[in-house]
């Protein structure tokens, strides 16, 4: 590629004036960067023009980048500038086919899988669209500008001889540099705080719309590395996990109890039904609302439970698939943080998970979720955590059974019966609610079920989605114990684990109302707070069966369900159910010790475990190989 040099006359001579090529040549690197950014989005982003101009420029200074680099590392030619504009292209019409096929947005955690994405890709049908040829069109263009591109040539006037072009080791020193700032912004620049995208990739699609393609991609990116803990070793971490197994052992696993436990759970093999039950909150730990309100009553006065508490969940008003993840993986956001979201940002295929180990014990598994299946990744993350099948909204009948913001607990408790019925294997089943969901201004609770109670201090906004909301919690309340019965009249052993995955939005305001002048984190945890059950429809050896209490992480609550059934426990389940003897609460926050008070995770006087369960956890998660 060759660009003729920009000359004006001396004279009867012509001189090159090099600054006017320079910006030329800025022009066309700008340029190409706008068209490799239209390339990318204009194949499936119909709000393409209702982007923010912000946003526009963060997206197209990405893609600039990209194109910089190719400029230098092509030594100042187009040829590899048109190769970056031609594959912002390809991966713009792919994201056309998978947001049409799949409702999402390619994410960072699918290249880890494109083996299977071709393998399933033969099965649609791809037909050209408007978005598509538009994006070519944009391709077309990228290379047409990237064909006028060719290093600047310095040439003084009466040179005897044309100066060479700067050698090659100074572009590649160049094209370093590109790569260098790129790595230098993507490991500082805080993409929330500083640009403005979100943490919420909620519905993927509609996020990268908003968005943008490469400023998501980039931001979901950012959050996939896991470090090591300080001073980490492979041999040390397997070594602890030998130690807390010897302690399980002593301490839980030769009681005369849990050996009754064992022997029954290889007898009677019971079904596991799960229900994370969507922003499912006692709000009363909030002072009683200042009108002594006592919380899901039915729920809270279950008399035969295995053990009951309360949970410490990460996420606050929403990070639904964050609850999910530690409770299936036995995980902890306390290391990973709140904003860091595995299903979208983690390969999960091989990763050990509850479906994964007790499929591999012979049990049946299925998710259920009435709502669209692309949410947080949930078609994909689940299927790579084990399960055998996933029920989403196109699985339930169109006129099933609503309230509030979507299909009812009680609808989701019927799918479970019949999954149960389906088979006599035993089955674990996760059922992930949808009645409960915000926001809680709808105004479509049924007559005669909405409370119009006043709370001191309360603003009328608040004051009404409380009452909203406590019309919901009162529905599931309801439901649940139902559903309780209709298990207690089964022929055959059912262990069901209830939970909220976390606490409505408006929660800090109660906090702050009812607890005025308290600061520090036992003040923040308690907007961090959520209430769990685990209960079982008959008699479980080795357990009182009088709802015992006690709180624990949310990473620990699938250890405490295996471990008083009887089932067998990995290593890192076992450390789980040793280390709730110390730590009653583990989130991003910090860790709530046995004198209930909450601190840092790097609090000075912190439990082993704290900093054990870390070293574990990043050997399973992370640096063990996957089968």
């Amino acid at each position: 590629m060759r660009v003729w040099a920009e000359t004006h006359m001396v004279g009867d001579r012509t001189k090159r004036t090099p600054i006017l090529s320079v910006l030329r040549i800025a022009a066309l690197l700008l340029a190409d960067s706008v068209l490799a950014f239209l390339a990318l989005e204009l194949p499936w982003n119909d709000a393409l023009f209702q982007m923010s101009p912000s946003l526009v420029a963060v997206n197209v200074c990405i893609v600039g980048l990209f194109v910089l680099t190719a400029f230098f590392l092509g030594q100042r030619t187009g040829l590899l500038v048109g190769v970056v504009v031609l594959v912002a292209g390809g991966f713009g019409i792919a994201q056309h086919f998978v947001v049409e096929f799949k409702g999402a947005s390619i994410l960072p955690s699918d290249l880890m899988a494109l083996g299977t994405a071709a393998a399933v890709s033969g099965g649609y049908e791809y037909q050209l669209s408007d978005g598509i040829l538009a994006g070519m069109a944009a391709v077309g263009l990228g290379w047409a500008s990237a064909s006028f591109l060719a290093p600047v040539r310095l040439r003084p006037a009466h040179a005897r001889r044309t100066m060479r072009a700067l050698p090659i080791a100074v572009n590649l020193l160049a094209a370093g540099a590109c790569v260098a700032t790129g790595l230098y912004t993507f490991e500082h620049v805080d993409f929330v705080a500083d640009l403005g995208l979100t943490n919420n990739y909620f519905s993927s699609k509609d996020i990268y719309k908003v968005q943008g393609f490469a400023a998501s991609f980039a931001h979901l990116a950012s959050t996939m590395g896991v470090d090591p803990p300080e001073g980490y070793s492979l041999q040390g971490a397997e070594d602890l996990e030998g130690s807390y197994s010897d302690t399980y052992q002593r301490a839980r696993g030769e009681s005369e109890g849990r050996l009754a436990a064992e022997e029954q759970f290889e007898q009677v093999r019971p079904s596991f039904v799960v229900i994370m039950n969507e922003s499912f909150t006692d709000l009363s730990i909030f002072d009683g609302l200042g009108v002594g309100y006592a919380g899901p009553e039915q729920f809270m006065s279950i008399p035969d439970a295995l053990m009951m508490g309360n949970i410490t969940p990460s996420n606050y008003g929403g990070g639904t698939c964050n609850s999910e993840f530690q409770f299936l993986t036995g995980f902890s956001s306390a290391y990973l943080g709140a904003a860091v979201f595995p299903y979208t940002a983690f390969d999960l295929s091989g990763m050990p998970s509850l479906a994964r180990q007790l499929s591999d014990m012979g049990y049946e598994t299925t998710a259920m979720h009435p709502n669209l299946a692309t949410n947080w990744n949930r078609d994909v993350a689940l299927a790579d955590l084990g399960f055998d099948e996933f029920l989403s909204i196109e699985d339930f009948a169109a006129d099933a059974q609503t309230f509030h913001a979507g299909i009812s607990d009680a609808e989701t408790y019927a799918k479970v019966i019949e999954v149960l019925q389906e088979s006599e294997s035993p089955q674990f089943i996760f059922d992930i609610t949808m009645q409960n969901h915000g926001g809680y201004e709808m105004g479509n609770i049924p007559a005669g079920s909405l409370p119009d109670t006043q709370y001191p201090g309360l603003d009328d906004a608040t004051r009404s989605q409380v009452n909203e909301f406590i019309a919901c919690i009162d529905e599931s309340d309801r439901a649940f114990s139902d559903f309780l019965d209709e298990l207690r009249n089964m022929d055959r052993p059912i262990v069901v684990v209830m939970f909220g995955d976390h606490q409505p939005g408006f929660t800090r305001t109660l906090n702050d109302t009812f607890y005025a002048g308290e600061a520090g984190l036992d003040h923040d945890a308690r907007a961090y707070i959520t209430p769990y059950c685990i209960w079982a429809n008959y008699d479980v050896e080795g357990c009182d069966q009088v709802s015992e209490r006690k709180d624990m992480g949310i990473h620990a609550l699938g250890s405490a369900m295996l471990d008083l059934a009887g089932a067998p426990l990995t290593s890192l389940q076992q450390a789980a159910v040793v280390g709730n003897a110390d730590v009653q609460g583990l989130n991003a926050l910090g860790y709530k010790g046995t004198d209930g008070v909450w601190h840092e995770l790097d609090y000075a006087d912190a439990p082993q475990v704290v900093n054990d369960y870390e070293w574990m956890q990043y050997l399973e998660m992370i640096d063990r190989p996957r089968g």
